[in-house]
């Protein structure tokens, strides 16, 4: 691990590797980036700043997905939003920085209050624009109805153009079953700015440690099996745990004069964190007599059940001894079969070492 000192707090927003990494959609372990269905819009939205992140992380919901405003959006950023504007300097100030399209409460709110009921009193604007946004998304047709009507007449007062008003609230109305705010959405996007950034720099580091949390997830084996599988598309080397590393979690090693991550025992199922403080301060298990001893015998303390020997058997975690999966696994039912004075026999009286190839 790099002994380099990262202040979080204080990273370049212009590093084009981590933006790079978004627009990738290698984003497991990213805050707010996980979901396959945020990776696919990172894929399509290719953020370079935080206001693109924050856009990306708002537009994954019902109103813009259902509405089609999160397509606009990826085809106004990519060819220019001239064509879709509205050609009024309010709706269109408000609504540029979204590439044309609604994706904030703090849009909606700036709608009603700098369009529809500019011509009110301030207290009464901020009123009627909060009802707004509380009323499109209530599902409520009825009340939606008389928003929408309360909204068409400010703006006709305001010499709004009524093709404009109802191009206006139609994308409201679309927009109604949910919008984000502004204000969660930035703070989120710099929190999965920074972590992008770890992912990116310290990728052992970030990898092993997030991997090493993967027992708070749902569903822990499916969530280690994504995370190791996008690792190694990334070039990241994973190999399958040692049982002489002695580690219950994910660490970083180094194998061939490379850095890799090692898998932790307690990360193979049906094992637990019980074998490693077995094994800890024993001597490392380098031939199949010590491997026997380790799994039908107390030599090391209490043995371990045979279902855990085979589970680290299959798993490559007996590397170290130098017989191959199956050979293991056959001398497991060999020794399961003998009493225990058989296998006392066995251990300190036969030679079959020359017999195992």
């Amino acid at each position: 691990m790099s002994d380099k000192i990262v202040d979080i707090n204080n990273l370049p927003y212009n590093d084009e590797k981590t933006w790079m990494l978004l627009q990738s959609g290698y984003t497991r372990g990213v805050f707010q980036c996980e979901s396959r269905l945020v990776q696919t819009w990172l894929k399509r939205i290719k953020p370079n700043k935080i206001s693109d992140l924050a856009d990306c992380i708002s537009i994954v919901r019902p109103g813009p997905l259902d509405s089609g405003l999160a397509d606009l959006y990826v085809k106004n950023k990519s060819k220019g939003i001239d064509k879709d504007s509205f050609g009024h300097p309010i709706i269109d100030n408000i609504l540029n920085s979204t590439y044309g399209t609604l994706i904030f409460q703090e849009s909606l709110l700036k709608l009603g209050s700098d369009l529809a009921w500019k011509h009110l009193s301030l207290n009464e604007r901020l009123l009627k624009a909060d009802i707004l946004r509380k009323g499109v998304g209530k599902k409520d047709s009825k009340k939606l109805l008389e928003i929408s009507q309360d909204f068409k007449e400010g703006c006709l007062k305001n010499n709004i153009d009524e093709k404009i008003i109802d191009r206006l609230l139609d994308i409201i109305k679309k927009c109604g079953k949910y919008l984000f705010n502004a204000s969660h959405a930035y703070a989120y996007a710099h929190v999965a700015y920074k972590t992008a950034y770890l992912k990116c720099h310290y990728p052992y580091e970030f990898i092993a440690t997030y991997l090493s949390y993967a027992d708070e997830k749902g569903d822990k084996w499916q969530e280690i099996s994504d995370i190791v599988s996008e690792s190694r598309v990334l070039g990241i080397d994973v190999f399958p745990p040692n049982i002489n590393l002695k580690n219950k979690r994910f660490v970083i090693g180094n194998k061939n004069n490379k850095k890799c991550l090692y898998f932790g025992l307690s990360n193979i199922k049906f094992v637990n964190n019980k074998l490693v403080d077995l094994i800890k301060d024993k001597p490392l298990i380098t031939n199949w007599k010590q491997f026997i001893y380790l799994a039908f015998t107390d030599l090391f303390g209490d043995k371990i059940n045979s279902r855990t020997a085979e589970a680290l058997i299959v798993t490559g975690a007996f590397s170290d001894i130098g017989l191959s999966r199956k050979v293991l696994l056959n001398l497991v039912t060999f020794f399961r079969a003998l009493s225990d004075k058989e296998l006392e026999f066995v251990l300190n009286n036969i030679i079959i070492s020359s017999c195992i190839k």
